[in-house]
């Protein structure tokens, strides 16, 4: 969808002052906005702006004193997927082969990142 409006041509200069491409302030005050109000989610406004990561769109909100809802269930939630998480990583054995691994490493003298 094109959107278009007319800002009159001393106002526009002023603006211009500031922001070079008035089009792109335009576009990326309406996604504030719009995250603010939640009528879009942090993955709209990555693809409403272009972004490539959301790396990148949590930086654009954090720049702009915009802070992601993430409320006490999501915290919660992200702790019990992580504890899951760890516990089938258990299972399969990752942490006591990490850890044999490590032993036989210092064994051999060989630092962290380094090959034996």
């Amino acid at each position: 969808m094109q959107i278009s409006f007319e800002i009159p041509e001393d106002l526009a200069a002023a603006l211009q002052t500031r922001w070079s491409d008035l089009s792109r302030a335009a576009l990326e005050s309406l996604a504030l906005e719009a995250y603010r109000s939640e009528a879009l989610t942090d993955l709209q406004v990555r693809r409403l702006l272009g972004f490539n990561s959301r790396e990148e769109a949590d930086g654009f909100l954090k720049d702009h004193e915009v802070y992601l809802a993430y409320t006490l269930e999501d915290l919660e939630q992200d702790l019990r997927n992580s504890a899951r998480a760890h516990s089938s990583l258990l299972r399969l054995g990752w942490s006591r082969s990490y850890h044999e691994s490590r032993k036989r490493q210092e064994k051999a003298g060989v630092g962290e990142g380094q090959r034996p």
